[in-house]
């Protein structure tokens, strides 16, 4: 039974109990000795303020002590006035709440809201009463945001009495969530990098960078550890062999989804010609600068020169004579990778058409002492009149069109220049030119060169303020050492000392570089320096392993040695096993054991560009058997591996690779290729002779009776990459005849183009409308007709009759011309509805276009 509810009111007009349910208030009168006072209801344990209610003016009442002792029942009690009369009041004592129960909250996510509880209030009649999170309020400002043991105010209210509490929760750190992941692949270096926002990441927690190899999430996978900011910004990157892999983030149990990514085979991504001199071949990766030159083919024309861009990236290549033609064929053969000479991009094939409509524009000039250099934005055949400040004259062109050179010029004097008749070798004319410039002052250097020197172990580093014509002589304690310019920076220049030892393990030495000279003459000042030359005695570090398919594939032989590389932060001697521990996740009880014995000065030629630089001089190469688009686990003892100072790793190695596929070098081919066309319903059969790349495969290759192919034409290799079957979609030919069908810009796997440039047939192709049921009309109570949109032949199967939505057996199914005639083995009225379905209906129109699936309703 619900209890009910009392409201709680001001002490004026509290409830009253009426003279008639209660005792009758008694007069205050003079020859009364005993007044009875109205009764009122105490709410909130507040007897006084109810004790004080209706008292005679003037009067002043002791209420006896102690003389409220029970709740939720009356009560009379009694007093004593200063008029020397006794009062008697009757009470109603509501039961109330006296504090709320203390209670832990328990633990909430740092950021999350915190939910209200139940809590438990004691009452004045010493019972506890639970309280649901509806009837009671709880501070909005609590906290969640900082970790550790907080507080929530919780405030209940009932029977006119009020109480609060603090209860106390704990804030922690939550779950590691991942957010924002963003990936992207530099296919010229491999190199996969992935960033993302890290939340609730503890200090000692990590976050891993988990990659399967081609897909496959049962083997093990690489697992390189990101680096995560305060901020919680996360990055992580490696380099991955060529196919499609996927990765997660992972942190303890935390993983984020699976997403794809792929490494490029080396490839040509697109040529484009410049203008009318130039042809530009963009790779995705950088390319070998001396495997360049003759490997790109244009028929019907020849070029003159090909110049490699600084990153391997672009190949420019300059024509004999006008760059124009109109569908010709275009090859980029295999070209060696600049990272590994073994890898070659693939074999580009095209159908290229180029000319040039845009005429020469200057790029910009450079005007230095007596000599101004105009830029063209491309070679130009001619620069036509050339006028300076009004006055004609005749200037330098470069040989290769470019550059137009002035000279006999003054410094700090403004020339105008027009050039008028700039033809390029399309032979477009420009617009008459006209240039305004100032030619600087000629920069003179008089500043002499310095240089700063470092020392590490055995290695002492010189950095010159510019670049070198002569490094002079740098002696160690008088004796003379070699300097070696670094590659990349050309003022960093580096020196092996380790032969001032002796047998010594370390020595403290004196350092003199004098006689350095910079490319203006300037000579340097001497400049000397000490250091502590140390002997070896750091442990070398593993920087990282790769493994290639060199030959074809054969899983059934293990003569077909592949490679794994190791490379190391200096030059080692490895000499012990290399062991396969596991392969594509499972784990090998007998390990694969792979014998090493190099103890010489290692170094490999990996990039095969006959050198070894870089890392190529700290790296081991270890032939094995290896499968295609596998991942394996390594070991290796820590005592097979010893620097040239005999100093061990401090660990046993363990370390991961994955393989790509083995892709021999597509030769090429001079053949022709030819094709033949049949039609088979509304298919088209055509039928090469050689194997297709996918521009068989696009639609706007081709053309069908003069218009492009129909919208959603499907195009698909059929049995080989010789025949390709072109599907027309149904209602796509209205009347039978013949059509024209025409290929063009087709391309075989050799790189062959079509005979005659494309390939063309007349077909004799028919009418691929399908029929559909039009109407429903009744003939008697027992037959109705169904009619078509053209005459239908064929079985009677796959026709659904219903009365009603009721499934009949017809007592007879006829088809004659454009008409169904359906006869029902019992009688229909005029209101029954009549429905046909055709599902997979054998009816089908003269040309063999069978029914539409539909349901016809009357």
């Amino acid at each position: 039974m619900a209890k009910k509810s009392f409201k709680l009111v001001k002490a004026s007009a509290a409830l009253a109990v009426t003279a008639a349910a209660l005792t009758p208030v008694m007069a205050a009168e003079a020859s009364t000795s005993t007044v009875e006072l109205k009764a009122e209801v105490v709410l909130g344990g507040k007897f006084k303020e109810a004790l004080a209610l209706n008292t005679p003016a003037g009067v002043e009442i002791k209420w006896g002590k102690h003389l409220v002792t029970a709740i939720n029942k009356w009560q009379t009690v009694k007093g004593q006035g200063s008029d020397g009369k006794t009062y008697i009041k009757k009470l109603y004592a509501r039961n109330y709440p006296l504090y709320i129960l203390d209670q832990n909250l328990g633990e909430v996510e740092a950021g999350s809201e915190l939910e209200k509880p139940s809590i438990r209030v004691m009452y004045r009649d010493g019972k506890v009463y639970t309280q649901a999170p509806e009837r009671f309020t709880m501070s909005s400002t609590y906290n969640t945001k900082d970790e550790g043991e907080q507080k929530v105010l919780i405030s209940y209210n009932h029977n006119g009495n009020r109480i609060t509490s603090f209860l106390t929760y704990t804030v922690v750190a939550g779950e590691v969530e991942f957010e924002n992941i963003s990936a992207s692949v530099n296919q010229a270096t491999e190199v996969l990098s992935v960033n993302a926002d890290v939340k609730n990441l503890k200090e000692d927690e990590k976050v891993e960078l988990h990659v399967y190899a081609n897909k496959n999430t049962a083997s093990a996978p690489i697992v390189k550890e990101a680096t995560v900011t305060k901020e919680g910004k996360l990055s992580v990157s490696g380099q991955f062999p060529v196919g499609t892999h996927s990765f997660q983030l992972v942190s303890g149990e935390v993983k984020s989804d699976l997403q794809n990514f792929t490494v490029e085979a080396a490839m040509v991504k697109h040529v484009d010609a410049l203008n009318a001199k130039e042809l530009q071949v963009t790779f995705n990766k950088p390319v070998d600068k001396d495997d360049v030159a003759g490997k790109v083919a244009l028929e019907g024309e020849s070029f003159t020169s090909a110049v490699l861009s600084e990153d391997g990236m672009v190949l420019t290549l300059t024509s004999a004579d006008e760059l124009k033609v109109s569908n010709a064929k275009l090859t980029v053969a295999p070209i060696k990778t600049k990272a590994d000479a073994k890898v070659t991009t693939a074999a580009y094939n095209a159908i290229f058409s180029a000319a040039d409509t845009t005429a020469a524009s200057v790029a910009g000039v450079k005007a230095e002492g007596t000599t101004a250099e105009i830029m063209f934005s491309e070679p130009v055949k001619s620069a036509g009149v050339v006028s300076v400040n009004g006055v004609e004259t005749t200037g330098t062109l470069s040989a290769d069109g470019k550059t137009l050179t002035l000279t006999g010029l003054t410094a700090e004097k403004s020339y105008r220049v027009d050039l008028v008749g700039v033809k390029d070798f399309a032979y477009n004319v420009s617009n008459p030119i006209a240039l305004n410039f100032m030619v600087s002052k000629p920069v003179v250097d008089n500043v002499k060169p310095a240089v700063s020197g470092s020392l590490s172990g055995t290695t002492v580093t010189l950095n010159f303020s510019e670049e070198l014509k002569s490094t002079g002589t740098f002696t160690v304690n008088g004796a003379s050492y070699n300097l070696v310019q670094d590659k990349d920076v050309k003022t960093k220049y580096t020196a092996d000392v380790k032969a001032a030892l002796g047998t010594a393990t370390f020595l403290n030495a004196s350092f003199k570089v004098s006689g350095y000279e910079d490319k203006a003459g300037n000579k340097g000042d001497d400049y000397t320096f000490s250091g502590l030359i140390q002997g070896d005695t750091t442990a070398p570090s593993f920087t990282g392993a790769s493994a290639k398919i060199l030959v074809a594939d054969n899983t059934s032989a293990s003569t077909d040695l592949d490679a794994v590389y190791l490379t190391f932060d200096e030059k080692v001697n490895f000499k012990g096993d290399l062991s396969i521990t596991s392969i594509d996740g499972i784990i090998q009880s007998n390990p694969v054991v792979i014998p090493v014995n190099q103890t010489t000065d290692v170094g490999v030629d990996v990039d095969g560009n006959g050198k070894i630089e870089g890392a190529e001089a700290y790296t081991i190469k270890v032939p094995v058997d290896l499968d295609e688009s596998s991942s394996y686990v390594f070991t290796v003892a820590k005592d097979s591996v010893k620097d040239l100072s005999g100093n061990a790793l401090t660990s046993t190695l363990y370390f991961n690779a994955i393989t790509g596929k083995f892709v021999p070098a597509t030769p090429e081919s001079k053949a022709i290729v030819t094709g033949t066309v049949v039609v088979e319903k509304s298919t088209l059969v055509l039928t090469f002779s050689e194997n297709m790349t996918t521009s068989a495969l696009q639609a706007s290759n081709y053309t069908f009776g003069g218009s492009a192919l129909p919208a959603g034409t499907k195009l698909n290799f059929v049995d080989s990459l010789k025949e390709v079957h072109v599907k027309l979609p149904a209602g796509s030919v209205a009347v039978n005849g013949k059509y024209v069908l025409e290929g063009k810009d087709l391309v075989s796997t050799a790189g062959n183009t079509l005979k005659d440039g494309k390939i063309s047939d007349l077909l004799l192709v028919s009418e691929n409308v399908a029929p559909v049921a039009t109407k429903i009309d009744v003939m008697a109570s027992n037959e109705f007709t169904v009619s078509f949109s053209e005459n239908v032949m064929g079985s009677t199967e796959g026709i659904i009759v219903k009365v009603n939505g009721v499934t009949v057996t017809p007592a007879s199914l006829a088809v004659n011309g454009n008409k169904l005639t359906v006869k029902t083995s019992a009688n229909f009225s005029m209101t029954d509805t009549l429905s046909v379905e055709f599902k997979d209906a054998k009816l089908a129109d003269a040309a063999g276009n069978v029914i539409v699936n539909a349901t016809i309703t009357k």
